[in-house]
C-alpha cells in the first residue's frame, strides 16, 4: 500500500545492481537499519499498484538520484517508448505482473527494487557461484561495498525461505534455473564476507569447487549448562549440530592477544564441556589451496564425511571457485 497522502505514480525505480547497491550502503548507519525494520510498511502488496509505481520517466542525469548508486544508474520502466541507454542511466522494461511486495519506496520520488526483486533481475548476469555469493550476503549480516570493504552486524535484507519463495513466484524470468540452483546452496546468517568464502568451499558440491560437507548452521548460538559456569551462550561461526562439530574463522590468530587467547581457551574448555569439538581456522589456510585441503581432511575424519571427490577435475573446478570467491 502507498503511504498515506503519497501517490504511487511517478517514481522512478531501482532495478538490479542499482538496487543492491542501494540496499548495501542502506545496511551502514543505525539509522539506515532502523528504517531497514520498517520495509516491510513501505512495500506494495498490490502487484498492479506496484507496476503503475515504475512508470515515472527516467532521470537524465544523476544529480538528484539517490547517493549511494554510482552511473550508469538502472531504472525499471513499464513504457517502452520510455527506454533510453546512456552513460548515466540504463532503462529495462517490465511489463508482467509483479509478485506482491516486490517493490519498496526508499524516499521522495524513488522506490527500489525489493532484496529479492533485485536478485532475480541479475541472476542472469551473474555465474552460479556469484550468484550464491550474493544469496549469502542478502541473507546474512553484512554488506560488502568492494573487495576490500564491509559492514558488518546488519540487519538481514531477507532470509533464505522468502528469497526461495519469491522466485517460484516471479513466473519465467532469463536465469530463473540459475537462481533456483543457487540457492539450493545459500545458507542464512553469514557473519562476513569470509565465513561466506569459508562455508562455500566447505559445503558446495565437488563439481563447483567445494569440498562437499553438509551445509551447516551459521553462527548458530548454543547454550552451556549452568554448572558450567560460564556465559549465557556461544554463537558459533560454522556448526553442523548432528555432528556437534564448530568451526571458528579466526582472522586474526597470528597476532593474538593473550587477553583473547586465555577467553578462547575458556571457550573451548566449555564447549568440549558440552561434546563440542572446535577446529580454529586461519586466514592463512583459507587463502591457500593446499592448507585448506588439509583442512578439509581434518573436517572429514572428525565429521565422518568421506573425500570422494577425482582429480584432476577436482582440483581444477576449486580453483576456479577460488578465482570466483578471490579468497
Amino acid at each position: 500500500m502507498a503511504a498515506k497522502g503519497t501517490g504511487t505514480h511517478g517514481l522512478i525505480t531501482l532495478h538490479g545492481s542499482s538496487a543492491l547497491q542501494y540496499w548495501a550502503f542502506a545496511r551502514r548507519s543505525r539509522e539506515s537499519r532502523e528504517q531497514l525494520l520498517g520495509t516491510a510498511k513501505s512495500r506494495w502488496a498490490d502487484t498492479k499498484l506496484a507496476l503503475e509505481s515504475a512508470s515515472a520517466k527516467p532521470p537524465t542525469r544523476l544529480h538528484d538520484a539517490p547517493p549511494e548508486c554510482t552511473a550508469p544508474l538502472h531504472v525499471m520502466i513499464t513504457d517502452k517508448h520510455a527506454r533510453t541507454k546512456s552513460a548515466s542511466v540504463v532503462t529495462h522494461l517490465r511489463t508482467a505482473a509483479l509478485p506482491p511486495s516486490s517493490l519498496v519506496r526508499i524516499g521522495p520520488g524513488y522506490a527500489a527494487a525489493s532484496p529479492e526483486l533485485a536478485f532475480t533481475q541479475v541472476a542472469k548476469h551473474l555465474s552460479l557461484v556469484q550468484l550464491v555469493m550474493l544469496g549469502f550476503e542478502l541473507c546474512g549480516t553484512y554488506a560488502s561495498f568492494s573487495q576490500e570493504e564491509a559492514s558488518y552486524r546488519a540487519i538481514p535484507l531477507t532470509n533464505v525461505a522468502r528469497l526461495s519463495g519469491f522466485i517460484e513466484k516471479s513466473g519465467n524470468f532469463q536465469g530463473k534455473q540459475a537462481a533456483r540452483r543457487a540457492m539450493r546452496h545459500v545458507i542464512d546468517g553469514s557473519a562476513s564476507p569470509r565465513e561466506t568464502q569459508l562455508a562455500m568451499m566447505l559445503a558446495l558440491p565437488y563439481r563447483l569447487g567445494g569440498y562437499g560437507f553438509p551445509n551447516p548452521k551459521l553462527n548458530y548460538a548454543v547454550r552451556p549448562p549452568k554448572h558450567l559456569g560460564t556465559r549465557r551462550r556461544y554463537v558459533l561461526d560454522l556448526y553442523w549440530p548432528e555432528l556437534k562439530l564448530d568451526v571458528e574463522y579466526d582472522s586474526d590468530s597470528f597476532h593474538a592477544h593473550e587477553e583473547k587467547m586465555l577467553l578462547d581457551g575458556r571457550r573451548r574448555a566449555a564447549l568440549e564441556a558440552m561434546g563440542i569439538t572446535s577446529v580454529n581456522v586461519t586466514s592463512g589456510q583459507v587463502r591457500n589451496s593446499g592448507a585448506f585441503n588439509e583442512l578439509a581432511k581434518q573436517l572429514a575424519v572428525l565429521a565422518n564425511h568421506r573425500l570422494r571427490y577425482k582429480d584432476p577435475d577436482f582440483t581444477k573446478a576449486h580453483l576456479r571457485l577460488r578465482d570466483d570467491l578471490k579468497t
